[in-house]
């Protein structure tokens, strides 16, 4: 039906306004669908988001545009460019870009315990690899608790501070807390 592929976010756009509408109000729409999702990617390019994350990024502007913008005008805010339709759909980008770049990040929870493990920067070796970290957390000599030694095994596979605590019932600051000490723990040892 297009020359160009669609992301499953304009895919599923494409879905539920061909559902709605006339066959020449498809067309219409699915154009417009297909523009949108164009510039969007090259929104998040120029906003220097990482390529994973364009996919989540178009999802959630459709998402706004569905609640601000009818889809009859979708085309208008693709097509003009002084329009308030296009007004609102930069600003949905940029809510969205601002909210990414805002969002914490998982992090590699081994990266600070790598860097305390490696003083010397005229080292041949990398530092110790996940398993030996997870060796270390482990470890009944570096004095980390039981709960210390969940949340950094946890931390080093990716969940963020407020997911361990949700899976911990745990206050956020708590986990954080926790997370600090064993570091220092680790790092004591290590050293």
């Amino acid at each position: 039906m297009f020359s160009r592929r669609f992301s499953a976010t304009a895919y599923a756009a494409v879905v539920l306004a061909t559902s709605l509408g006339s066959a020449t109000a498809e067309v219409k729409e699915s154009r417009a669908i297909e523009s949108i999702d164009r510039y969007c990617q090259a929104s998040w390019r120029n906003a220097r988001i990482a390529p994973q994350d364009w996919e989540e990024c178009t999802q959630q502007t459709f998402a706004e545009l569905l609640d601000r913008v009818s889809r009859d005008r979708w085309s208008v805010a693709i097509e003009d460019k002084e329009s308030s339709e296009r007004r609102e759909l930069n600003r949905s980008i940029w809510r969205i870009a601002q909210r990414w770049r805002r969002a914490p990040r998982p992090r590699h929870g081994s990266t600070e315990l790598l860097a305390a493990q490696s003083p010397s920067p005229q080292k041949d070796t990398d530092g110790p690899n996940l398993d030996d970290v997870r060796q270390a957390i482990s470890s009944p000599d570096t004095g980390l608790s039981a709960r210390q030694q969940d949340v950094m095994c946890r931390w080093i596979d990716g969940d963020t501070v407020a997911e361990i605590a949700a899976d911990l019932d745990l206050p956020p600051a708590r986990v954080s807390d926790e997370k600090y000490k064993a570091i220092r723990k680790l790092r004591a040892k290590l050293a």
